[in-house]
This record gives structure tokens, sequence and C-alpha cells, in this order.
């Protein structure tokens, strides 16, 4: 088996992880809060915007299948999600 990705490859692959409502990756939106590998288990944890965010379980089903195609990934990984914490000064939701 390959040897676990590494948190900068991660990074990247969930970088092809699109919201369709911002158009924009969950990287650059700040939605990927933590990311641990090893020996091919990974743990991502994602930070979305509300509980009741319509795109919840797209975003989560899109990150695990981008996840699970990385060489040297078992099936099986964990991931957490947390509602995102509102950024000072921002507009509910962001």
């Amino acid at each position: 088996m390959p040897a676990s990705p590494t948190r900068d490859q991660i990074i990247e692959a969930l970088r092809g992880v699109i919201d369709v409502q911002t158009r924009r990756d969950i990287v650059s939106l700040g939605w990927v809060a933590g990311v641990n590998a090893s020996e091919g288990a990974i743990s991502v944890k994602l930070a979305l915007t509300a509980p009741g965010f319509s795109q919840r379980e797209e975003i989560i089903r899109r990150s695990r299948e981008t996840l699970e195609k990385l060489p040297g990934v078992r099936t099986g990984h964990r991931s957490q999600f947390a509602p995102r914490r509102a950024r000072p000064g921002a507009p509910p939701g962001f």
C-alpha cells in the first residue's frame, strides 16, 4: 500500500470540492478546520456554515469521495463536522 497522503496532498485534493452556491472550493471558503493522516487513516474536520446549511450532506459526501480516491487511503476513514463560528463583523452564516 502506498504511504499515507500528506496534509498538503489532502488539502490540495479538497480544493476540488466546490460549493455550488458560491462556486468556490471548501478550502478557500475556510471550511476545512483540521486534517490528520496516519497509516492510511484520514481525519478531516469540516466547519460548515450552519446546521441548516442546504448543501451540508452533499459537501460531506463529495469530500469523502475525494479523499477515498487518494493513494494510500484506507476505506473507513473518519470525518468530523462542526458548525463554523461566525467571523466578527460577518453577516450571519459567513
